[in-house]
């Protein structure tokens, strides 16, 4: 969950958001706290990404062939590369001007894939239209135009990813109740 980045704007309430699911995912979903890698703002590095989803990270040093169940959850800013018309989550360290520098959907989709668990769970609350949940512009230039990124997809028959926006809309908070809308529906 991260809210509070180094080179964007806010994400109000993903902090929150992430603290929220990580109770839901250890109380109701009975994971063992353990088995739970949480992170939130300063701590959401592009180098923690890459060490939860790398060839031999974390995820894959835990994860039983045909037994385990992932679930990822990510609250924070996604945007999209222009040029590429990729979507990329963008971790704290990373300006979303530069999304080409930050963890792309396909990386993550293929590192899911690849552990080859029982069945994956993706939870999105990000939005890679290039708006934040303040409905301001994340990316220079771009002056209210929305880019609409190429569909991310993935060739696992046991991944199902839950995202609160396509890739031509935003994710908003819900001040009234202190979360992302996409999240406290969920």
């Amino acid at each position: 969950g991260i809210e509070d980045y180094k080179y964007a704007s806010k994400v109000d309430y993903a902090k929150r958001d992430a603290q929220v699911f990580c109770k839901y995912a250890n109380m109701v979903f009975g994971i063992p706290q353990e088995n739970i890698y949480f992170l939130s703002n300063t701590e959401a590095t592009l180098g923690e990404f890459n060490k939860i989803f790398s060839k031999d990270g974390w995820l894959a040093r835990r994860t039983i062939t045909d037994e385990t169940h992932v679930v990822v959850y990510y609250a924070g800013h996604g945007a999209p590369d222009v040029k590429s018309e990729t979507a990329y989550l963008i971790p704290y360290d990373i300006d979303p001007n530069y999304a080409r520098t930050g963890f792309s959907l396909n990386s993550l989709y293929s590192s899911l894939s690849g552990l080859k668990a029982k069945s994956v769970t993706v939870f999105l609350d990000a939005c890679f239209s290039g708006k934040g949940r303040d409905e301001k512009m994340l990316i220079a230039g771009t002056r209210g135009v929305i880019i609409k990124t190429e569909s991310s997809s993935f060739s696992a028959n046991n991944m199902a990813v839950i995202s609160s926006s396509s890739s031509d809309e935003y994710s908003a908070a819900y001040p009234a109740k202190n979360h992302g809308i996409f999240t406290y529906y969920l």
